[in-house]
């Protein structure tokens, strides 16, 4: 698109909306990108003419699936007429409003799923990074380049910070794409079954082995092997990975034919493998081989901004494709000060059991711990991070200030005694009358 400011507004706009968009600002370049990643619509902004029908036609006869959508200024009847019957969708006349994109992608989308192709919006939905912030702005951006190698990667984050999804983003983006994808989970597979599994048996290699069994290895050919867990693979294995990834072929259990290996390797731990390589628990050259393109997801805590995105996503994809119950300000509160030790795993399973146990309900803090008890082992992470940021402001005043704090104080109290009133004026050093009347005079129930 020339108009690079405005080609930016409407790649954020479809980002936000749950779409992989991406922009290219020449003719050739754009057609290129369209057929090697195999967009389901393209929006091509330009002026009309008698060349861009033959183009238009010869784009599609390579991509037949193809939505092709104009947008031009002031476009002729005749060439949009041209343009039609070369293939293309329609032609929007320029400038086109958010409203207008969205509608005319729902209706491109909508039309391919009722001709049997498959609705990208519904799929990336569930497999695309959710949040707006700044830490996975360059998440995505960092996928983006990596996506368009064919080297190895490491991905590193804690628990449940979403590795296989990054891996999966990789694939879906690269190449590769077309071919399969492969998972490995290094942790669940017992050490003396994974050799099998990852380069397959012959016939009688050992006790069980009762016909020839093609591995993992074998079966990512052509598409992406994730190697998740890395960390926990035996160091017997870690040699014959790192032989197979060092002459790209591998020889199956009992075998002694090499079968060869055409796969990207992905590979993801939370653990520190510099320190696992100094413990000797961890081959240092595999490291090496592994680590070309690291990247690294930032835990919940470092993001905490994207949560209400996430929370309103997995309301999304649940079972019961409602809208995320509503919170009161207190119980919002809550969980933006939780530490999330989780991460977005932890996210995901909380809203799960929110939609079901708290459907159509406004969720009050009391409600909020009785469903998720977990939230109230981390009371002191309930005071905000930023309790301080109007000490000095000018803005409030000192009984503003004090009645701020003490309804912080009273949250904490609130949920490590779990709303009893009882344990909290214990806890507090004052009686249950004058804390009654302070958790009305906050809205605390």
């Amino acid at each position: 698109m020339p108009d690079a400011r405005v080609a930016q507004e409407y790649q954020d706009l479809l980002q936000k909306n749950g779409f992989h968009a991406a922009v290219c600002s020449a003719d050739f370049a754009a057609v290129r990108m369209a057929l090697e990643q195999q967009f389901d619509l393209v929006f091509w902004e330009t002026d009309l003419g008698a060349e861009r029908s033959s183009q238009c036609a010869t784009l599609l006869a390579h991509a037949p699936e193809l939505a092709l959508v104009f947008l031009s200024s002031d476009p002729a009847i005749g060439d949009v007429v041209a343009v039609v019957r070369g293939g293309a969708r329609a032609v929007l006349q320029k400038p086109v409003s958010a409203g207008e994109l969205l509608q005319q992608v729902h209706t491109e989308l909508s039309a391919g799923e009722a001709d049997g192709r498959p609705d990208t919006r519904k799929q990336q939905q569930s497999s695309d990074i959710v949040g707006s912030s700044f830490a996975m702005q360059r998440l995505r951006r960092d996928i983006e380049k990596i996506a368009a190698s064919d080297t190895r990667v490491l991905i590193l984050g804690e628990s449940g910070t979403g590795k296989e999804l990054v891996a999966e983003n990789i694939h879906r983006r690269s190449r590769r794409r077309s071919g399969p994808f492969i998972k490995v989970n290094c942790a669940a597979i017992p050490g003396e079954l994974i050799e099998s599994e990852l380069f397959g048996h012959e016939k009688g290699a050992f006790t069980g082995a009762f016909s020839k069994k093609q591995g993992l290895m074998a079966a990512a050919d052509g598409g992406t092997l994730f190697l998740d867990e890395i960390g926990d693979m035996a160091l017997p294995t870690q040699a014959k990975v790192l032989r197979a990834l060092q002459e790209n072929e591998f020889i199956p259990v009992g075998g002694t034919d090499p079968v060869p290996f055409d796969a990207r390797v992905l590979a993801a731990t939370n653990k520190n493998l510099r320190e696992e390589v100094k413990a000797g628990r961890f081959r240092n050259d595999l490291y090496f081989r592994l680590n070309v393109l690291p990247i690294t997801i930032p835990p919940l805590r470092e993001h905490i901004s994207d949560l209400d995105e996430l929370l309103a996503s997995f309301a999304g994809r649940s079972s019961r494709q409602g809208q995320l119950p509503q919170f009161s300000e207190e119980a919002r509160e809550v969980l933006h000060n939780y530490s999330w030790p989780g991460n977005v795993r932890e996210v995901q399973n909380i809203v799960e059991r929110i939609m079901v146990m708290l459907a159509d309900e406004v969720i009050t803090v009391e409600k909020l711990l009785r469903v998720v008890p977990d939230l109230q082992s981390d009371g002191d992470a309930m005071l905000p991070s930023g309790a301080g940021y109007h000490l000095l402001d000018g803005r409030h005043s000192l009984r503003e200030k004090l009645d701020f704090f003490e309804k912080q104080v009273l949250l904490q109290a609130f949920a490590r005694s779990r709303g009893n009133v009882s344990k909290m004026a214990r806890l507090l050093k004052t009686d249950r009358a004058n804390l009654h009347r302070k958790l009305v005079r906050y809205g605390i129930k």
